[in-house]
């Protein structure tokens, strides 16, 4: 399985986008288990030691194999005067400025030397840029006066490293509007970049000796068919999705309803459970028990008539 280790760098006023990367990889994982791993590194998500500063003990982006940095009216905040400068001798103009610098600095220069194998992973570095009106109403002078130099510092950053006062693209870039907008933009880049970089390297052939046939004919797919069954990936997240949403709310609870025959038993065995079970996918859940229920002979035509059209009840509970 490959793991693959995607650094999010981004100032603190992108909190929204930079949570969005996560949970898709997220999803990426449970619909890839087996295969490809993402390994997310966000540095509010970690604990730092109070014998350096946070920049030292943040991995370094250029040691990645994909780096997604977002901008939207702050460049970051600034680093200790004793951080090594850039190569001309200036200082970096934040931490997230490092980040980003640096992973394309090590790309172009993995890039200018062809002909010799890389010592590590490519890092792939990809910056967004959110196009609405960046400023909350500030609440004092200082905080006013706080905006205005993140958003002058911001603007040179891009004007030398991106697109020139005069309008020249320097280095390419993405801007988006809306959160689900970007994670929109998210779900296709990292779906190419796994098309490109892992299942590329995948045999075409089904090895139908030790998996099984994807072809189930009229039978249901079950949970022992997860590793055949194909093409309902968005329709298993939105699932999950919707399941983790209820249980944030205190009534994890999923209702899949649909005609007799339209697919209700396989997605919800084959697809949900085969997923939603896979560790890490749902982290709030330790281990899963999965149990299935038919109506008896004695059953009410309400009974019967709720087991027909409701395949799938999911509850969590942490252990």
């Amino acid at each position: 399985m490959r793991t693959v280790r995607l650094f999010v760098s981004s100032p603190g006023d992108v909190e929204d986008e930079r949570k969005r990367v996560e949970f898709f990889a997220v999803r990426l994982n449970g619909e890839y288990a087996g295969v490809a791993r993402f390994e997310t590194i966000r540095w509010e998500t970690k604990f730092y030691g109070a014998h350096d500063t946070f920049q030292k003990q943040i991995p370094e982006a250029a040691e990645c194999d994909v780096v997604i940095a977002i901008f939207w009216a702050r460049l970051g905040s600034e680093l200790p005067p004793e951080f090594p400068p850039m190569p001309d001798g200036q200082p970096y103009p934040s931490g997230t400025a490092y980040e980003v610098l640096t992973a394309l600095w090590a790309r172009q220069k993995i890039n200018s030397q062809a002909d010799e194998k890389p010592p590590g992973p490519l890092p792939d570095v990809y910056v967004f840029q959110k196009k609405t009106p960046p400023f909350p109403s500030p609440r004092d002078e200082r905080e006013l006066s706080l905006f205005d130099t993140q958003w002058k510092q911001l603007k040179g950053f891009f004007e030398r490293w991106f697109v020139s006062r005069d309008g020249q693209f320097l280095a390419a870039f993405q801007g988006f509007q809306t959160t689900d907008q970007f994670e929109g933009q998210i779900e296709t880049l990292l779906r190419d970049w796994l098309s490109e970089h892992v299942l590329a390297d995948r045999p075409v052939l089904w090895p139908i000796e030790t998996k099984g046939s994807p072809f189930r004919g009229l039978e249901a797919f079950d949970a022992r068919h997860s590793a055949v069954f194909f093409g309902r990936s968005r329709d298993v997240s939105r699932a999950i999705d919707r399941l983790k949403a209820a249980a944030e709310a205190g009534t994890p609870f999923l209702l899949l309803l649909g005609a007799s025959g339209s697919g209700k038993s396989s997605l919800a065995r084959a697809g949900l459970v085969g997923r939603v079970t896979t560790p890490g996918v749902v982290p709030a859940v330790d281990a899963w028990r999965v149990a299935v229920m038919r109506p008896g002979a004695g059953a009410t035509a309400i009974e019967i008539n709720i087991a027909a059209i409701a395949k799938l009840i999911l509850v969590t509970r942490r252990i």
